[in-house]
């Protein structure tokens, strides 16, 4: 066999070996959801309210804080708050042309400036921008499920934890009556905090403890994309035929 035709099998079984070992989905367990605070998972707050049942004001504009451990890292795929103990159900509501942001901040839970262009960070990213329809089974338990206020976001937006705490921005140029309150905190500002204003283009807001709990989703393997120990195999593998066919190569020039 001549080293041309030897090389050619050497590749060939490394392209075999790519079938074998890369496993198919390899990070789709890397899909994981957070409930923020986390000492709420499996109790009601103390609290009800939110930012989407905003009626009878025009319009409305919040910013919340999340402590950046409480999240993890990874790409944010959707938000979503728990209903409301023993709330209503309504629905389907519509609120027109509202604007959801996302953006790294300095600016810690409890320590949110009123103004809220002071807490926005460099990496800011519209993360969802249209018209948002609503709607609610109503819960008859305590807690409830994370049916409130779900929102699928259009852009992605990458939160590395390691880089700061994360700042969700909305905004509602108008305010539409008939959706009921979600689940509701004030007893974590060391975790989550807010400030909100009436108007929406009011440039700053009032600050407050409140947040609702929520559930973000979040693909982790968009910021920590390893190799998987399969995904490693590859890589000896296709090291290993690499040598062991520049070796058997280079040796048949030598004896030719």
């Amino acid at each position: 066999m001549n080293p041309i035709k030897l090389s050619h099998l050497v590749y060939t079984i490394i392209l075999i070996s790519l079938f074998y070992f890369v496993p198919v989905n390899s990070h789709s367990q890397d899909v994981e959801t957070f409930i923020i605070p986390s000492e709420l998972a499996n109790t009601a707050g103390n609290e009800t309210g939110g930012p989407f049942p905003c009626f009878p004001f025009p319009s409305f504009r919040g910013q919340a804080v999340f402590l950046a451990t409480e999240i993890g890292g990874g790409e944010i795929i959707s938000s979503v708050n728990r209903l409301e103990p023993f709330g209503s159900g309504f629905g389907p509501v519509t609120l027109p042309n509202i604007t959801v942001t996302l953006s790294t901040t300095q600016a810690a839970p409890g320590a949110l400036s009123t103004t809220f262009a002071d807490n926005i960070g460099p990496d800011a990213t519209v993360v969802f921008q249209g018209d948002l329809t609503l709607t609610s089974p109503g819960c008859t338990t305590s807690p409830c499920p994370f049916l409130a206020g779900q929102v699928d976001f259009q852009q992605k937006f990458i939160f590395d934890p390691q880089k700061g705490n994360l700042l969700f921005d909305f905004i509602i140029p108008e305010c539409v009556a008939g959706i009921t309150d979600g689940d509701g905190t004030d007893q974590f500002p060391n975790i989550a905090s807010s400030i909100v204003s009436v108007p929406f283009d009011s440039p700053t807001g009032i600050a407050s403890n409140f947040t609702l709990v929520t559930e973000f989703t979040l693909d982790r393997s968009a910021l920590f994309n390893v190799p998987t120990l399969s995904e490693w195999g590859l890589i000896a593998m296709a090291g290993i035929l690499g040598i062991v066919g520049f070796m058997v190569i280079r040796r048949r020039k030598v004896t030719s």
